[in-house]
């Protein structure tokens, strides 16, 4: 009896470890503008990668990401792509020797990302949970 007790317990507390792994720690944001209601988490990276270009109201999609070195940044990147900053950073400089795409716009503040999303209809960005969106910006839910 003790020994499935000890089981149970560590399942429980792996489980609860992988699904606060799991957990967003930022919000995906994008202009009013934009029609979509919710975006796949493979769709946000595709969309980070610059390989879907083309929101469904025909906006063109424009990422903006926090700048490199950034806590929030480096989250996002794990969550979104399961790989570090500097992995993904090294693909871009991949892509751009090879001449298929440039990154997206970096700021360097979640305040900067709020402003970029509100100026451009087509922008996608993230922020902190909980940051408050002014008028023009909508969180996008982030789904499987």
């Amino acid at each position: 009896m003790k020994r499935i007790t000890i089981l149970l317990s560590m399942l429980i507390i792996t489980l609860a470890g992988a699904r606060a792994a799991n957990a967003q720690d930022f919000m995906v944001i994008v202009n009013e503008a934009n029609p979509s209601p919710g975006i796949s988490s493979s769709e946000l990276a595709r969309v980070f990668q610059k390989q879907a270009t083309r929101w469904s109201n025909v906006l063109t999609t424009e990422p903006v990401d926090l700048a490199e070195g950034t806590v929030l940044r480096d989250r996002f990147t794990r969550q979104v792509f399961a790989r570090t900053t500097a992995q993904i950073k090294a693909w871009w400089q991949s892509q751009m020797f090879a001449g298929r795409f440039l990154p997206q716009a970096e700021v360097a503040t979640e305040n900067q990302v709020v402003e970029f999303v509100q100026r451009n209809g087509g922008a996608i960005g993230y922020v902190s949970l909980g940051t408050r969106l002014p008028e023009g910006v909508k969180r996008l839910p982030v789904g499987r």
